[in-house]
């Protein structure tokens, strides 16, 4: 089974990233051990997310004492995503609505 880690960035956004995380629980699960990491750059708007709002996926929460951008903030995500034997990483920006089939099919095809 591959381990698979989306990484999300959240600044200020929290509609959007719990509209992406809905959707990242209506993922085809089919031979995937999905985990999310959720890494909020130090937002002012109160995240207010528990670790175990998905169903389908672990989800970590990342709360960074300052706003390390884009790179740096995702840079956080990579680095616990690879100390937890990630086999695959998709990163992602907190407004991303995702297929259901997205991440099953990202698969296929890379390991082709």
């Amino acid at each position: 089974m591959k381990k698979v880690f989306i990484s999300i960035i959240n600044f200020n956004g929290r509609k959007n990233t719990l509209e992406c995380l809905k959707s990242i629980d209506n993922l085809n699960m089919t031979g995937i051990d999905l985990n999310v990491v959720l890494i909020d750059n130090a937002s002012k708007e109160k995240l207010d997310i528990e670790e175990r709002i998905l169903k389908n996926a672990f989800l970590k929460i990342i709360l960074n004492e300052k706003n390390l951008g884009f790179s740096g903030g995702h840079n956080v995500g990579i680095n616990y995503a690879l100390s937890n034997n990630a086999d695959y990483i998709v990163i992602l920006n907190n407004d991303t609505i995702l297929d259901k089939n997205l991440v099953y099919e990202l698969l296929n095809v890379l390991d082709k």
